[in-house]
């Protein structure tokens, strides 16, 4: 199934409320894509892969998450 491009990015921008400034192929064959942001650097993947490096915002995202899903295991992890 081949998606219309112009029909991805209205529903992004309807999500995120962010203007996209392209398409970065990451695997260099038009296999997969990362969207950049408007007044971004990054793109979102090398973006999200910092974040998930980053133990004290993986911990801070964690406790966002046990608050709504009251999962005990992942709060005595946290702890």
């Amino acid at each position: 199934m081949h998606l219309n491009k112009n029909w991805i990015l209205t529903v992004i921008d309807m999500v995120t409320n962010k203007n996209i400034t392209s398409f970065d192929d990451i695997t260099e064959d038009n296999r997969l894509w990362a969207v950049r942001y408007e007044g971004d650097e990054d793109n979102i993947l090398d973006i999200l892969f910092a974040q998930w490096d980053d133990v004290q915002w993986l911990r801070s995202f964690l406790r966002k998450i046990c608050q709504t899903c009251n999962d005990t295991s992942i709060s005595q992890m946290l702890m």
